[in-house]
């Protein structure tokens, strides 16, 4: 009777049966919980960095209501169907979210049962699944771009494994998805995917009309979208690029969790040598198992540099709770023959993985809002155009005089709390890059000053004089400021949760301010920057082999600004090659907003400065001389 049954385990009807429900209970603990996210009062703070993250969030519903376009009047880290990661429903349609969420469904499904039908050891399979169940949030947000790409990274695998249009369709689709949810995971996932097709079109292995249609696909869809969500696509990817280069240039920080890197140090041995093992033991072309191998290296160091850059609690975290799911979408760890030598290196590194989370106290596991989806389909069925949002009764409320002031005039807020204006249903109109902190070029610079140096240029600003990691407020939007100078007066002076605040008026006068090029010349690195009066200097660096090289396995260079005042005493203040290219200008220091009001109404108060010198940690990654090119500042 016992052997019997023993066989029945045996019958792959019955086998493929139980993986089917297997698959399903995965994919349904790992389908959310809840059906979007609730847009709540900003909370009374004497930080002003607190409104930074909800401010981004909801904006990128918000300028959807103007119909402005992405690439040109938008332009920031994700794009247009941000909303399927952030889960603002506001103004979003009923389904859109059901859609993206039964999407991700079916790749939890099918992954785990592909995976279990090939896998040639069952536990090993079956153990990292319960780790993602038990690790893995219920509500894993804008990460969910990190799950997208690697769900990617498991259909290209198949693709040449199958070569099944199924494997061709979900590539397709997370394509084009992260294209317009965040475009840096998309600029990788479309060219790995379009040489992927010429590779196995020259093998002779698709067809000169599937590879046709499989390559024009995602082109196509792209270009209808664009048209559909109103992207400048050109626009788009140009201005996204520069994105990603200046975050790696200025929004590092240094490791906040002790220990972190030298597990990561672990992990990449551990994870290098278990490749090593599972590819070189299969009957594969060299060429093959190098591309296999490149890409799935190509994905860890995303996840680390995601985490690693900039380097605080949160994002280190998210490395370890997301590495378990690296290793799950890697079909070639699930179907090695030397099975032993990689279940080795895998339970090595899941064992490191997961002291890191108890240590850090990273406990995610909550199987109670797993195993319910009543508030899902509550949030589905009770879903309109303001469900989720609950800020009419705020506490960011602005003084009455600002609110009477600006009446329904066009307003925009700087460096970036974005949610108070809303809070306080003002006729807030953004620059494109819409907050301070992410003009990390001179290219992203220029946009906003084309922007306010134009007859776009909103009537009312709210001003607070901040930045973040100790940066130079003024210098985060050189070529604004300078228009700010020239163009509006301070109209009235007001407080919000004990910080002081301003209201700025456009001049009716308005000025069109212009540069000048009035010399050019280099400057050895040591060298100390004297400033004229109403001259904007630009100053480029030149980093050597050694210095891109460290720029892209870390962050960029450690550069300070330093300010050194006529009176004795200096500042320094944390700076980029990309911010100081946009440019310094300023003979007075504006240390904080009473400086700001002064600027305007008495500006031979403030200090003088009598000059600026760079500070750089790791000089030899760099070139001896710098580029200097002055710029007179022209008030037509």
């Amino acid at each position: 009777m016992e052997q019997k049954a023993f066989n029945i385990f045996k019958n792959p009807k019955i086998i493929t049966t139980i993986f089917l429900g297997v698959s399903f209970v995965f994919a349904y603990f790992l389908f959310p919980s809840y059906y979007e996210s609730n847009i709540f009062p900003l909370q009374p703070s004497d930080q002003a960095w607190t409104t930074l993250d909800p401010s981004w969030f909801i904006n990128l519903n918000y300028v959807k209501t103007l119909n402005l376009k992405w690439g040109e009047d938008v332009v920031f880290t994700y794009g247009p169907l941000a909303q399927l990661v952030t889960k603002v429903g506001w103004n979003e349609n009923k389904y859109l979210f059901l859609f993206f969420d039964l999407f991700l469904f079916a790749n939890w499904f099918f992954i785990l049962f592909i995976s279990l039908k090939k896998s040639k050891n069952y536990i090993l399979t079956l153990t990292l699944a319960i780790i993602i169940l038990l690790i893995l949030p219920s509500w894993t947000g804008v990460a969910t771009s990190i799950i997208l790409l690697f769900f990617f990274q498991f259909w290209i695998r198949q693709v040449f494994e199958t070569n099944e249009v199924i494997s061709y369709l979900f590539l397709i689709t997370i394509s084009v998805l992260i294209f317009f949810i965040k475009l840096n995971t998309g600029l990788i996932s479309l060219p790995i995917f379009f040489t992927l097709l010429i590779y196995k079109f020259f093998k002779k292995e698709i067809n000169y009309k599937l590879f046709f249609f499989y390559f024009t696909t995602p082109i196509v869809l792209i270009l209808i979208l664009c048209n559909f969500l109103n992207v400048s696509i050109s626009n788009y990817i140009i201005n996204s690029l520069e994105i990603i280069k200046g975050y790696n240039g200025i929004m590092y920080l240094e490791n906040q969790i002790e220990g972190s890197l030298g597990k990561i140090v672990i992990l990449i041995s551990l994870f290098i040598a278990s490749l090593i093992f599972a590819l070189w033991d299969k009957k594969l072309r060299k060429t093959e198992k190098i591309g296999y191998g490149t890409i799935y290296v190509l994905f860890f160091f995303i996840l680390y540099k995601q985490a690693f850059v900039r380097a605080d609690v949160g994002h280190i975290n998210e490395f370890f709770v997301y590495f378990p799911l690296l290793i799950f979408t890697i079909p070639d760890f699930h179907t090695c023959k030397k099975i032993n030598y990689v279940v080795l290196l895998i339970l090595c590194m899941l064992f490191v993985d997961l002291k890191f989370l108890n240590d850090n106290k990273t406990h995610v596991v909550d199987f109670n809002n797993k195993i319910s989806k009543k508030e899902y389909f509550n949030g589905l069925l009770n879903k309109t155009n303001t469900s989720g949002l609950f800020i009419t009764e705020g506490y960011s409320r602005l003084p009455e005089e600002f609110i009477k002031k600006i009446g329904k005039n066009t307003v925009d807020v700087f460096p970036w709390n974005i949610q108070m204006l809303i809070e306080n249903k003002l006729n807030f109109y953004p620059r494109p890059v819409f907050q301070s902190y992410t003009t990390y070029t001179d290219k992203l610079q220029e946009l906003n000053y084309n922007f306010y140096n134009s007859e776009k240029a909103p009537e009312y600003i709210i001003f607070e004089y901040q930045s973040i990691d100790y940066r130079y407020p003024l210098f985060d939007e050189s070529l604004v400021y300078i228009v700010l100078k020239e163009n509006y007066s301070i109209e009235r002076v007001g407080k919000i949760d004990n910080r002081e605040l301003l209201l700025l008026k456009k001049k009716s006068n308005q000025r069109k301010i212009e540069f000048e090029k009035i010399d050019e010349y280099a400057m050895p690195l040591s060298s100390v920057l004297i400033p004229k009066e109403d001259v904007l200097y630009k100053i480029e660096s030149y980093k050597n082999i050694s210095g891109n090289i460290f720029s892209t396995l870390k962050h960029g260079l450690e550069i300070e600004l330093v300010i050194q005042l006529e009176k004795g005493g200096n500042f320094s203040f944390k700076t980029s090659d990309n911010l100081l290219k946009a440019g310094v200008f300023s003979k007075k220091f504006i240390e904080d907003l009473n400086d700001f009001k002064n600027y305007f109404s008495a500006p031979d108060t403030l200090e003088e400065i009598s000059h600026y010198q760079l500070k750089i940690k790791n000089k030899n990654f760099l070139k001896e001389k710098l580029r200097i090119t002055e710029y007179k500042i022209i008030k037509r």
